[in-house]
């Protein structure tokens, strides 16, 4: 059993932002501004009881214990006076933390979350048995919005006082800081969170995202069991002259193809079955080539042979993201997959998108968007300069066919990344990537001249 002694007789103020009242003996903490949490938490432990409990080994038991997971702002924090005594306790007073905006983790019952809806506040008994002036006798005011938090509650059965929490359950930061504050007992014992991590933690754990979530990425195979290379190993192959000697007599589109080489270790007695496909995990960002399985009527020796593959995805079939290329989702200890950061073989910019590189002809439903690559600003946009759903498409005169300037501030030489959306069957509007200005084009009768 751990016990925690938390009646504090003298505070120390907030390392930055508070404005400090002499109080007789003590120096009473009140921030104006929240940059650091740690003298704010030191106001908050001010008059806890003594705690006498199992810690908690992690965030799931401590989710599983409690009755709501909540995350939000604090308005501010009081002692009070209630006759709403907190199970067991015999404490007189509450110390009242008030809630600004919040979200429930998980599926609460409806009931469950109106509840602290309707109040937004939680309490722990407390008590103040110093001379000298209570620091939360008068509600302490946090700064709006930027004192964040994370709190494990359970609830008392009591109207008046509905909400409580144990001394691993509350935990704030300041909207800038990097490290979560405690108020009483970090979870486990002695560790440091940095916000973001603290709150995925909760929701990998009451709704938890699938193990896997493959998509196939189409590819055509360059080369195939060819005994070369290093087993285990991937790499990007930069054109024909980059290629693996033992490889020849491959068609290649350098403009449009990226070309990956996968090393697999094989088994001398089990042979890989054919190059099935590439698969692209979304959750874990890994791409690794797929073999068709074949039954094995025995065990296999543990020879690592070499069985190079070698593939050419279409750039607008990369991922747009950042994300890494492996021989399997299992390597041995000390190989790591190999990273491409986002757009880096796209030519999409660094930003991550959620739509398709769109080849030439496109084809696109009304409502859905597409990239083009590599749209030229050496002419003016008097043309799409594409060929979309089997129809040209030009711009609809507003009486100037130049190139934007938000265009221009985010080209690569004399081209941009362009979003077209599909508005309706005879209106398509483009924006260059990074930009804001819309152009419209509608179709047009027979070929433009690039």
């Amino acid at each position: 059993m751990r016990s925690v002694l938390l009646v504090i007789a003298a505070l120390v103020a907030a390392s930055c932002g508070v404005n400090s009242v002499e109080g007789g003996a003590l120096s009473i903490a009140r921030p104006d501004q929240c940059q650091d949490a740690e003298g704010i938490t030191a106001l908050m432990r001010s008059g806890f009881p003594i705690f006498d409990y199992d810690p908690a080994p992690d965030i799931e038991t401590l989710v599983e214990q409690s009755d709501l997971v909540i995350s939000g702002t604090l308005d501010s924090v009081v002692r009070i006076e209630s006759d709403a005594l907190l199970a067991d306790t015999g404490d007189k007073f509450l110390t009242e933390f008030r809630i600004g905006e919040f979200i429930a983790y998980g599926a609460p019952p409806q009931e469950v979350e109106a509840s602290l809806e309707e109040g937004r506040r939680f309490h722990i008994g407390s008590v103040w048995p110093s001379d000298d002036p209570d620091p939360l006798a008068e509600p302490v005011l946090l700064p709006q919005a930027q004192t964040r938090f994370v709190a494990f509650l359970h609830g008392t059965g009591n109207a008046s006082a509905p909400w409580t929490f144990g001394p691993q359950d509350l935990h704030i930061w300041c909207s800038l800081d990097d490290e979560v504050q405690s108020v009483i007992d970090s979870v486990p014992l002695e560790a440091t969170w940095n916000p973001d991590d603290l709150e995925q933690a909760i929701v990998n754990i009451v709704d938890p995202p699938p193990l896997f979530d493959f998509v196939e990425v189409p590819s055509r195979v360059l080369a195939d069991d060819v005994a070369a290379g290093d087993p285990w190993t991937s790499r990007l192959v930069n054109g024909f002259g980059d290629a693996n000697p033992a490889v020849s007599d491959f068609e290649l589109d350098e403009d449009n193809d990226v070309v990956f080489e996968f090393v697999i270790a094989e088994s001398g007695t089990c042979p890989l079955g054919p190059f099935e496909t590439l698969q692209f995990d979304r959750n874990s960002r890994l791409l690794v080539p797929v073999f068709v399985e074949v039954e094995r009527d025995g065990d296999c020796t543990a020879d690592a042979n070499p069985h190079l593959l070698m593939v050419a995805v279409a750039r607008q079939d990369i991922p747009t993201g950042p994300f890494a290329i492996a021989t399997s989702t299992g390597l041995p200890e000390g190989l790591e997959p190999v990273p491409f950061a986002a757009g880096e073989l796209t030519e999409v910019g660094v930003d991550d998108i959620d739509i398709p590189i769109l080849g030439d002809p496109a084809v696109l439903e009304v409502g859905e968007s597409g990239l083009l690559r590599r749209y030229t600003t050496h002419c003016d946009t008097r043309f799409l300069w594409w060929e979309v759903n089997g129809q040209f498409w030009g711009r609809v005169d507003e009486g100037n066919f130049a190139v934007p300037g938000d265009w221009r501030a985010v080209e690569r030489g004399q081209e941009v990344d362009l979003i077209i959306t599909l508005e309706a069957p005879a209106v398509i509007t483009a924006v260059a990537l990074g930009a804001e200005t819309v152009i419209r084009f509608e179709p047009v009768e027979g070929e433009f001249c690039a």
